[in-house]
């Protein structure tokens, strides 16, 4: 029976298995100074950031224009935790 849902072998499951380990070891190896995910961000702290504009980012598209993304701004904004 044909599926149309793309199904993953478990040498797959192995390899992302692997891979989720190795991105949990490389973030605490980074020392980075807090674990917040984009959900977690107060965007009424700071009215002026676009959270649309910031969601667009997260989706790394960016990337594959070969363009560059910089976070501008005095201190206190909100620029370092944008960008961990």
């Amino acid at each position: 029976m044909y599926s149309s849902t793309p199904t993953c072998s478990s040498t797959c499951w192995a390899l992302r298995l692997r891979h989720a380990g190795y991105l949990r070891t490389q973030t605490r190896l980074a020392h980075l100074p807090f674990h917040r995910t984009l959900e977690q961000f107060d965007f009424g702290f700071q009215p002026p950031i676009d959270e649309r504009q910031i969601r667009e980012l997260a989706t790394l598209a960016f990337v594959a224009d070969a363009a560059n993304a910089f976070f501008l701004g005095p201190p206190g904004v909100g620029k370092m935790v944008c960008h961990l």
